[in-house]
């Protein structure tokens, strides 16, 4: 009976073992099959679930890399900020030369506050609003604006903000993708001064022919007064010969 009873203790930490293998990812780990049935069943489960956790794993580990190629590839400017500072942790090559950062490592010393300028364009004051985007992202899960940013050089220019919470080594953390739309902004502009003369030139327009109206009247009744016809039949209101 004590034999017994020392075979299943040791069983019991032979499984404990196995089981916190699964637990630390060390997918090696297998198990004899050398007890009786039920015991046998009990070890093809665990070993199913390792083959599984390590099928998983991989997969974890190829979808880590293909988000780091395009992270890494992408035109657009790609960054973390991190709690409790909320400063940069990294940045994508793109928001390196957006900002005229040196590398990364001169870009992930700086915070928002750092690459915009005092006041938005509504005339806040950036290190309020900056507080509350973040809040507002990680509260709802995303939030997108539009925001004045200003490279390490002093060169300010418009662009949209992206900012998505996600997890990173199981932290909450904030991605940001920004777009410089200066081009955007530019081409909008050229259209409202393009619609703003065309206005300017119809009521020139329409000013000029009003007044044209008016001389031909004056010359018709001029004319009538003289006692000859009227010339410009069309100014001669309807009913009146």
């Amino acid at each position: 009976m004590s034999t017994n009873i020392k075979d299943q203790a040791k069983r019991i930490d032979r499984f404990k073992g196995v089981l916190s293998s699964a637990a630390a990812l060390k997918l090696d780990a297998r198990i004899d099959t050398e007890y009786d049935d039920e015991l046998a069943d009990l070890e093809k489960s665990l070993d199913a679930l390792l083959v599984e956790l390590e099928r998983q794993c991989h997969m974890t580990q190829r979808m880590g890399a293909r988000y780091r190629t395009l992270y890494e590839s992408s035109q657009d400017a790609i960054m973390t900020l991190a709690p409790p500072t909320w400063d940069f942790s990294s940045g994508n090559a793109a928001a390196i030369e957006l900002f005229g950062a040196k590398d990364e490592a001169e870009f992930t010393s700086k915070g928002p506050g750092d690459v915009s300028p005092e006041f938005q364009a509504d005339g806040q004051a950036t290190t309020e609003k900056v507080k509350r985007m973040i809040m507002q992202a990680m509260e709802t899960g995303t939030s997108f604006f539009e925001w004045t940013h200003q490279k390490l050089t002093g060169e300010t220019f418009p662009a949209t903000v992206l900012l998505t919470r996600m997890e990173q080594d199981g932290e909450p953390v904030l991605q940001a993708t920004v777009r410089d739309i200066s081009q955007r902004k530019e081409a909008e502009e050229a259209l409202r001064a393009a619609l703003d003369e065309a206005e300017r030139l119809n009521r020139l327009t329409m000013g000029r022919e009003k007044r044209v109206v008016e001389v031909k009247r004056e010359v018709n009744a001029l004319l009538t007064e003289a006692g000859q016809p009227v010339r410009y039949e069309s100014v001669v209101p309807e009913g009146v010969e």
